[in-house]
């Protein structure tokens, strides 16, 4: 079973990744944080996940789709929580391309929520229902 869970509280929306979605269920995700009114913090938690199967240019295909919605969330942030090795090389790649992308949102790699939560300055994170 593939899953992307989302739970917002104030200017922060988390987004917890279980399985391995496919692209398309990734790309509904990215328009369905957009919809509405997107927040400044952003955080993609790979803990349950497994996103082996997505290649570079999926992931650079990803990030060039959620580029006209960059403007939206200037001066926020996006943590990518990996714990595991693969999952983390990944998730650089995601880095690594909203910097290609000029993104006015900063991006980092995490391996634990706590400390992507440091990042960007929250003590807790939304529940997720």
């Amino acid at each position: 079973m593939a899953e992307i869970k989302k739970a917002i509280s104030d200017d922060l929306t988390l987004r917890e990744v279980i399985g391995s979605p496919d692209i398309d269920a990734f790309m509904s995700a990215i328009q369905e944080n957009f919809a509405g009114h997107p927040t400044k913090y952003l955080v993609w938690d790979f803990s349950e996940a497994s996103l082996s199967h997505l290649s570079t240019s999926d992931i650079q295909r990803l990030v060039s789709n959620a580029k006209p919605y960059f403007q939206f969330r200037a001066g926020g942030k996006t943590a990518f929580v990996a714990p595991d090795a693969t999952n983390y090389r990944l998730a650089r790649m995601f880095e690594a391309f909203f910097e290609l992308e000029d993104s006015p949102v900063e991006v980092q790699v995490f391996h634990d929520l706590l400390t992507a939560a440091k990042w960007i300055d929250r003590s807790r994170l939304p529940i997720l229902s």
